[in-house]
C-alpha cells in the first residue's frame, strides 16, 4: 500500500508596495528552478484593500508519496520543504532589506 502525504505552507508578508513585492518575486526566481522532486513554490501579490492589503503570498507545497525514480520517490519532501521556506525567507528578508537601504 502506497502512502501519500501531503503538506501546504503559505506565507503572506503585509505592506509591501508592488514594486518592491515585484522585485522579491524577481529575485526568487532563480530558486524556483531545479525544485526537488514533489516540491512547489508560487509567489502572488494581492493589492486589494488599501495600503493594509498590499500582501506577497508565498505557497510552498510538499509532497510525499512513498514512490518514484529512486524507490524512495519524493520522500524527503517534507525535510525539502522545511529547508526550502527557511531559504525562501532568508532572501526575501535580504531583498527587503537591500531595497530599504536604497
Amino acid at each position: 500500500m502506497r502512502m501519500s502525504l501531503r503538506c501546504a505552507v503559505q506565507v503572506r508578508i503585509s505592506d509591501l508596495s508592488e514594486s518592491q513585492a515585484g522585485s522579491v518575486i524577481a529575485a526568487l526566481e532563480p530558486d524556483n528552478t531545479g525544485m526537488p522532486e514533489g516540491l512547489g513554490v508560487v509567489a502572488r501579490y494581492d493589492k486589494e484593500g488599501g495600503a493594509t492589503g498590499r500582501t506577497l503570498t508565498l505557497e510552498f507545497e510538499g509532497v510525499e508519496d512513498g514512490g518514484g525514480k529512486d524507490g524512495g520517490g519524493a520522500a524527503h519532501a517534507m525535510g525539502s520543504l522545511v529547508g526550502t521556506v527557511d531559504e525562501v525567507l532568508e532572501h526575501v528578508q535580504v531583498a527587503l532589506k537591500v531595497m530599504d537601504s536604497a
